[in-house]
């Protein structure tokens, strides 16, 4: 019975370390037209599953808490503020990119006007404490299926935890509309089970040397850190169990 014991106690700490460790095995990402977007955000994030989840708008420096976005090749930069708020009115070919008031985020190293700064190779958003669930609007994707007239650059790929899940203009098929004036997408990224997700990358295919394809990001959504009360109610069970099974088997010898 001792054995027994043992592997309730190995459950107790096994249970916490899963909540609290990403442990990524699979993701489901669900893929939402542009077309499906609405000025009143409520609706539209009620038509993309986003109820109860934190939205960064990007309409002031201030990031939500436990978001941060990583910014690679030629340059790397983390950063955990925008360096400036940039509103996709000020330029002609942003000027429907955004998804929700009028700021964006793109990706290069000032966040301003689209020729100034460094355009890099790939963004990827970070969570500090990871999440069950993540969604992002993109905008401003020059993929080689783009119109002459949008300017084709190159495909992208998308990595969840490090780990590539293909190529974006496939995974989002058909709700996909490349092109550099408009929307392209809205994603959410689902994690399965007891999975976690601590970052969500966006990287260029075929990078330039000096005139990277400039991504853009809006409305991103991060679903609810999971309770430390759930996991040490969890604990608490387990651990009752396992002192009742000792306790019983002690009364019986």
């Amino acid at each position: 019975m001792q054995k027994y014991i043992k592997r309730i106690l190995v459950l107790v700490s096994t249970a916490a370390l899963m909540t609290l460790t990403p442990v990524f095995a699979a993701v489901k990402v669900t893929a939402f037209s542009p077309s499906l977007y609405k000025k009143n955000t409520a609706e539209m994030d009620a038509i993309f599953g986003l109820a109860g989840y934190t939205i960064e708008d990007f309409e002031d420096k201030v990031l939500v808490p436990n978001l941060s976005y990583l910014l690679n090749s030629p340059s790397s930069a983390t950063y955990t503020s925008l360096p400036n708020v940039f509103s996709s009115s000020s330029f002609e070919r942003t000027i429907n990119n955004h998804w929700d008031g009028r700021s964006i985020l793109l990706g290069n190293t000032n966040n301003s006007y689209p020729y100034e700064g460094i355009r890099v190779n790939s963004v990827t958003f970070k969570l500090t404490t990871p999440i069950s669930s993540f969604g992002v609007g993109l905008s401003n994707f020059q993929s080689l299926s783009t119109h002459p007239s949008q300017y084709p650059i190159t495909d992208h790929e998308v990595y969840v935890n490090g780990v590539n899940l293909g190529k974006l203009e496939n995974i989002a098929l058909p709700a996909f509309v490349p092109g550099i004036t408009g929307r392209n997408v809205y994603l959410r990224f689902d994690a399965s089970g007891v999975d976690r997700i601590q970052s969500i990358t966006f990287k260029n295919i075929n990078p330039r040397t000096n005139n990277n394809d400039l991504l853009v990001f809006d409305h991103v959504a991060i679903s609810p850190v999971p309770e430390p009360e759930q996991v040490s109610l969890l604990a608490m069970g387990l651990l009752t169990l396992g002192l009742r099974v000792r306790k019983k088997t002690s009364s019986s010898v």
